[in-house]
């Protein structure tokens, strides 16, 4: 017979290929997993004393045991095995050579399906507090750039190319993350429900009490379908995915403004010593290796997205093992995504501006003909004809080789300059200054409710540690 914990209806043991085969890469992810892994567990074996499904004293006997194994495991001393093919396993059968027969009761109404899926659930749920906080940082640093530079006048971009004089590029990036910020939150919402007590996908026939664990665990629901509980990773991986691929999206965005803005062609910006590189070979260089990089790792995150949506195409309703193979795309799309959004606030809180040289590109290009138009139209025209006559004006400039303004006179002039053409553009939304002061407030306001949202998820979690703490003294067990 084998010898595996759910050996009993196998004569032979598994063959070492298949387990390297289904669970080498699994484990080195199952590492991670250990402390939620036991933290569930203590849960679940609370529920069951109280429930009176397993004697007290054998919960008190499992709780000592788990804690000694995470105290281990968090000092190197323990780590998982191969043989016993994931986390859940692993954990068990140290508990069983620590505490003999009464660790075989801790999988009562329970099963590896939920397990997992509770496990994960508690580590997205930590990684997506990460990434809240850290998108936080990154958006009070745009605000903080944004109110020192309300005035400052830079060119906006449409294909590449000058089109008009602006001043609200750090309250646009702040908007983009705010937005990121409200996805989290929903993701975490769908996140905090807890999946423990579905079984293997049927629920149990024991009388647990699925409430008391979610308590315990700091989740805001219970999953009501038990099917559903446990087919629904799937749908998790993508959404945390997804989150992260919105962060790289806005990120290389940013990225890819600095690097340009960087260059001795544009040379608004110059980044900081700490935050770029040289060559090996010019010295004159100074590379922005980081942005760079992030730009490449937006689209590896990209990548993560699709293979979450894909691995979860086409399987029959239930728990299926193709599950785990979302797992490494997804992980590594969180640790991409929470370095670089550290990285770009690093970048951007040391960066400085080269105010004037924004000034004079936003000349180039006859960025202020729009605004010309305008003058026109409201001195009568129709807007078609002012914009012919000021791409008139636009062509004779191009034929003298001067700034637009240069060869304008009186109130035309004036309406063609770039301070006008910023202050003018006043409707709501717009890049004047004051509009521009407005939208900072607004994203402020946006942020304090973020950063509340934040401090109350954190407050929750913490509260329910302190419970689970108390419940294990309670019972017998040494501290959670």
């Amino acid at each position: 017979m084998s010898k595996m914990l759910w050996g009993g209806r196998f004569e032979e043991a598994p063959s070492k290929i298949m387990l390297d085969y289904c669970c080498a890469d699994d484990l080195k992810l199952d590492e991670l997993l250990v402390p939620y892994d036991i933290t569930g567990s203590k849960a679940h074996a609370l529920m069951l004393a109280r429930q009176k499904i397993v004697p007290k004293q054998d919960v008190a006997k499992i709780l000592k045991g788990l804690d000694v194994i995470l105290e281990n495991w968090k000092s190197g001393k323990y780590h998982l095995k191969l043989e016993l093919e994931d986390v859940h396993m692993n954990v068990e059968d140290e508990l069983c050579k620590r505490i003999g027969e009464s660790a075989g009761r801790l999988h009562t109404a329970r099963s590896r399906n939920d397990q997992i899926a509770l496990d994960m659930r508690l580590y997205y749920r930590d990684w997506l507090d990460e990434l809240a906080n850290s998108a936080i940082a990154l958006v009070e640093t745009l605000l903080k750039l944004g109110n020192e530079n309300k005035e400052t006048i830079m060119p906006f971009y449409t294909h590449m190319q000058h089109a008009q004089p602006s001043g609200q590029w750090c309250s646009c990036q702040a908007a983009g993350f705010l937005r990121d910020l409200d996805r989290i939150a929903q993701a975490r919402k769908r996140v905090n429900s807890c999946p423990l007590g579905a079984g293997a996908g049927n629920g149990t026939s024991f009388p647990i009490d699925r409430k008391m664990v979610a308590d315990l665990l700091g989740f805001e629901s219970v999953s009501e379908n038990s099917i559903d509980s446990v087919s629904a990773r799937a749908e998790l991986d993508a959404d945390l995915a997804f989150c992260c691929g919105e962060l790289m999206m806005h990120s290389s965005r940013v990225a890819q403004d600095l690097i340009l803005w960087s260059t001795a062609e544009y040379a608004m910006v110059e980044l900081s010593d700490a935050w770029t590189t040289g060559s090996s070979m010019m010295p004159n260089k100074k590379n922005p290796d980081p942005l760079e990089i992030m730009r490449a790792n937006s689209y590896i995150v990209a990548g993560s997205v699709s293979q979450a949506l894909s691995l979860g195409n086409g399987l029959q309703t239930g728990y299926n093992r193709d599950f785990q193979a979302a797992r490494q795309p997804v992980y590594n799309a969180l640790a991409i995504t929470a370095k670089s959004l550290v990285v770009l606030a690093g970048i951007l809180e040391s960066m400085k501006l080269k105010k004037e040289r924004m000034k004079e590109l936003a000349k180039e290009g006859h960025t202020t003909a729009t605004e010309l138009a305008n003058f026109y139209v409201r001195k009568g025209m129709p807007f078609r004809q002012a914009h012919e006559k000021a791409g008139l004006a636009v062509r004779k400039a191009i034929a003298e080789r001067k700034k637009l303004e240069d060869v304008l006179e009186g109130d035309e002039k004036k309406a063609a300059s770039v301070e006008n053409a910023v202050k003018a553009n006043a409707s709501q939304g717009g890049c004047a200054p004051k509009q521009v002061a407005k939208q900072l407030k607004l994203l402020d306001v946006e942020l304090g409710r973020a950063k509340t949202q934040a401090a109350e998820d954190k407050r929750l979690k913490q509260n329910a540690e302190k419970l689970l703490n108390n419940e294990v003294k309670k019972t017998g067990g040494l501290s959670a």
